[in-house]
């Protein structure tokens, strides 16, 4: 039944959505300050999916950061794939300059959007994702050239995802 609800849940965009935070096409235009900062370039990784049941299925991603504004605009262009499903994801974020991040995303594939609200640092960003329907935790954790990405839904039967990735 966990898999049935997810592979549902993934031809929605429910489960695909939140790793939003880690995506829109912009000019390759890098920052040389600025929060983003560190983020910018391609990453590449797996991760893995987990259902309630205790299941999971292993994912392979490869993401693109476009930081502009002297590092306060990300773009991100997130691609993820497993045996049975893939997903793209876009967004665009923006430090307000007070360690808040706002931004869009949208799930290109199932036409899925919604809203990213949290905070930035230089550890990383720590954020809600809210679209319709869904709603999500996220945390991105930069260690130098490794990225550590977890997504927790609520209410859903994907009890969480995570994500390693390195610089490519």
């Amino acid at each position: 039944m966990a898999l049935r609800l997810f592979k549902r849940m993934k031809a929605c965009g429910q489960i695909l959505a939140p790793a939003a935070i880690l995506a829109a096409s912009a000019p390759a235009a890098f920052a040389e300050g600025g929060l983003f900062a560190p983020f910018a370039g391609p990453w590449v990784g797996n991760g893995v999916i987990t259902v309630s049941n205790g299941s999971s299925e292993r994912i392979r991603c490869r993401v693109h950061y476009y930081v502009m504004q002297e590092g306060r605009d990300l773009n991100q262009q997130l691609r993820c794939a497993s045996d049975s499903y893939h997903f793209d994801v876009n967004s665009a974020l923006l430090d307000d300059g007070a360690g808040r991040v706002v931004g869009n995303w949208t799930e290109t594939n199932r036409n899925a959007i919604g809203k990213v609200n949290g905070e930035v640092d230089g550890g990383g960003v720590r954020a809600e994702v809210v679209g319709t329907g869904f709603t999500a935790a996220l945390t991105v954790a930069l260690h130098g050239d490794r990225q550590s990405v977890r997504i927790v839904p609520t209410g859903s039967d994907i009890t969480s995802v995570t994500i390693e990735l390195h610089r490519e």
